[in-house]
């Protein structure tokens, strides 16, 4: 059993807004088989849990638990690009803990 696993896969897939028949067709399994992952009844072999990996972008420790952390490919950004995007999560975290006024 991964605990938190169905939960984090149902999460990360209605965030982007895709059906399990679009998760499916991506990953190369039927919709049943992912309903199946995000209800703890089926886990995914390691071929399957790279392709969700990389659908989502996130890595497999997040997937299986192993780290808290998610990660967001900006590898086609700019280094200007990038470090905008590394200000605004940084404003966003400060904000969060109620460091920035609003």
């Amino acid at each position: 059993m991964l605990p938190g696993f169905s939960l984090r896969l149902k999460n990360l897939r209605t965030s982007k807004k895709l059906t399990q028949t679009e998760v499916a067709i991506f990953v190369g399994v039927s919709r049943s088989i992912i309903s199946a992952y995000e209800s703890d009844t089926r886990y995914p072999s390691y071929d399957i849990l790279l392709r969700l990996s990389s659908l989502y972008g996130v890595s497999t420790d997040y997937l299986l638990g192993v780290e808290r952390g998610r990660y967001l490919d900006i590898s086609e950004l700019s280094e200007r690009e990038a470090a905008t995007v590394s200000e605004m999560v940084e404003l966003l975290i400060l904000h969060k803990k109620g460091a920035v006024p609003k």
